[in-house]
C-alpha cells in the first residue's frame, strides 16, 4: 500500500515538472526560430574561409535605388487613370419642428384635506412626548 501511495506521489509531481520543462523547451526554440533569420541573412567568417573544396561566397543582395517621387519632375510622375471614389458620409436628418400646444389654464392644486379640529380635554397634567428621563 506504501508503495502505491508513494508512486503516487512520485507521478503528481512528475507530470507537472516535465509538462513546465516542455513548455520551457518550446519557448527556447521558438525564440531561436524567432532570432535565426536575422543572422542567417549575413554570410558568417566560417562560410568564406577556404576549404579544400571551393564554395563561392554567399554576397549580400545589392540594394535597388528608388527615384524620390518630390524630387521627380511633375511629367515623369505616373498616376492611376481612375480616380479614386469619394467615400460618402452619413446625412444627418433632424426631426421636423416642435409644434405649440395650446396652453390651458393650470388645474387648481389639490391640497389635503383639512383635519377635523377636536376639542381637547383638558386633564389635570399635560401630555408628554418622546421617551421619559432616566433617574440619576
Amino acid at each position: 500500500m506504501q508503495d502505491a501511495l508513494n508512486i503516487a506521489i512520485i507521478a503528481i509531481i512528475a507530470i507537472p515538472a516535465a509538462y513546465a520543462i516542455l513548455m520551457l523547451l518550446d519557448f527556447i526554440s521558438g525564440l531561436r526560430h524567432f532570432v535565426k533569420p536575422v543572422h542567417a541573412s549575413t554570410p558568417s567568417v566560417d562560410e568564406c574561409i577556404p576549404t579544400l573544396i571551393e564554395l563561392p561566397c554567399p554576397l549580400p543582395p545589392e540594394p535597388t535605388l528608388q527615384v524620390d517621387p518630390w524630387l521627380m519632375a511633375p511629367d515623369e510622375i505616373k498616376t492611376s487613370t481612375t480616380p479614386a471614389p469619394i467615400p460618402t458620409l452619413p446625412v444627418l436628418r433632424l426631426l421636423p419642428p416642435a409644434r405649440e400646444q395650446p396652453t390651458t389654464a393650470p388645474h387648481p392644486k389639490r391640497g389635503r384635506p383639512a383635519k377635523k379640529v377636536q376639542a381637547q380635554v383638558q386633564t389635570a397634567a399635560p401630555k408628554r412626548r418622546g421617551r421619559p428621563r432616566k433617574a440619576a
